[in-house]
């Protein structure tokens, strides 16, 4: 939870300049999975191989999150190459596996600004409901090789579009989230209320309704591969009680910064995210993809063999308790040179352990390094295998 403002550098410049300029990861199954394939086949249900793809990107912006954000979007060129071809590369060029190529893809952008829970904050522009969840169509402020505005979402056929357009309209929406957002990071309800429908039993803030047949129509279709890549430098603090966000508050008595890690009662499950996903693709788990760059440690993401996730979680660095040099704030959990702090996702790091076991495509990265090669090839390869189809277990 960040309480300070920061302006936009000359980063963008450069991250639209260099426009132009990893590896697979396998993640761990269930240990309760059937081990006996032939008898559990009949009871599987089976979902084909699709060239449509959903890409929902949640970008966190608060604070000074403007150079992960370029290193995200650097990423972007390689992204939309690999997809439209089928071809997984890595940074270098080498190819790692053919997949099913993107035929249609929509892309959309949502940030971490939910508000404040109707209490006033330096931070908050709007203390009701921040940005709602609502896809971002604004441009980056000063950005002449961005247009002035986009669609609500970029809408891609790769019979009549061209990829390196794609790209650049991706960082131009990417970077539109700006830096001066709610410094209450609620990534989770504003992942989740972007692509819910209003007819869902869920609700949010103030007893809101999701976007994702109203102001967002038209995202999220039927039968497509549904992907988030969540970049967060802190963790979730999607909260139940608006109280928490009460600087006066007597049933939150601790400083600001310290609330969402100490008291997780009045934040909403984790099994909301995992069940609000899936309830978009009840028959197909498998075609959930959930990418995270967030404060994991990098050491505890190998670069071959599963995740134990149980490993990351128990990590003295993974703990969310008061830094002795600063009470007031989290002890961070790593840093990446020329970025800053990070600080450990806890909730973030069990959803995507809880979507795992639930069968998603899961790639948990870190977002504590120099480039992000390496994570968007992990993140591209369970992307693939979402694509390629398969049977639930």
């Amino acid at each position: 939870m960040r309480e300070t403002r920061d302006g936009r550098s000359a980063w963008l410049a450069i991250a639209l300049a260099c426009m132009g300029c990893g590896d697979a990861h396998t993640l761990p199954t269930d240990s309760a999975v059937p081990t006996d394939a032939t008898s559990d086949a009949a009871t599987r249900e089976c979902a084909g191989p699709t060239g449509e793809l959903d890409l929902l990107l949640v970008i966190e912006n608060a604070g000074n999150l403007l150079p992960v954000q370029y290193s995200l979007t650097r990423q972007f060129p390689r992204m939309i190459d690999s997809l439209v071809s089928g071809e997984l590369r890595d940074a270098d060029g080498t190819l790692l596996r053919m997949g099913t190529p993107v035929t249609s893809l929509h892309l959309g952008v949502v940030d971490s600004d939910m508000g404040s829970g109707g209490f006033d904050l330096p931070t908050c522009a709007d203390s009701n409901f921040g940005d709602d969840g609502i896809l971002r169509s604004a441009s980056p402020v000063g950005a002449p090789e961005c247009a002035p505005s986009y669609p609500t979402f970029l809408d891609f056929r790769t019979d009549t579009g061209d990829p390196a357009t794609l790209a650049s309209d991706a960082t131009c929406l990417a970077l539109g989230v700006g830096t001066d957002g709610c410094g209450i990071e609620q990534h989770l309800d504003a992942m989740l209320k972007a692509i819910t429908p209003s007819s869902s039993p869920l609700t949010f803030q103030q007893h809101s309704a999701g976007h994702g047949d109203h102001l967002n129509a038209g995202f999220l279709r039927a039968d497509s591969v549904l992907a988030v890549i969540l970049l967060a430098e802190e963790d979730d603090c999607s909260a139940s009680d608006g109280d928490l966000f009460n600087s006066a508050s007597t049933t939150y008595p601790l400083e600001l910064n310290l609330r969402c890690a100490t008291y997780p009662e009045a934040l909403h499950p984790v099994s909301r995210y995992v069940d609000g996903l899936l309830a978009l693709r009840p028959d197909h788990p498998e075609r959930v993809v959930f990418g995270v760059l967030a404060g994991v440690p990098a050491d505890l993401i190998p670069d071959s063999g599963p995740i134990d996730y149980s490993l990351v979680l128990i990590d003295p660095r993974m703990q969310t308790v008061p830094d002795p040099s600063a009470p007031s704030h989290l002890q961070p959990s790593c840093v990446a040179a020329g970025r800053g702090w990070t600080f450990p996702p806890v909730r973030i790091t069990t959803l995507a352990r809880d979507l795992d076991v639930a069968d998603a495509h899961v790639a948990l990265q870190s977002s504590c390094q120099g480039e992000f090669d390496k994570p968007m090839t992990a993140i591209l390869n369970r992307t693939f295998d979402a694509l390629a189809g398969g049977c639930t277990r």
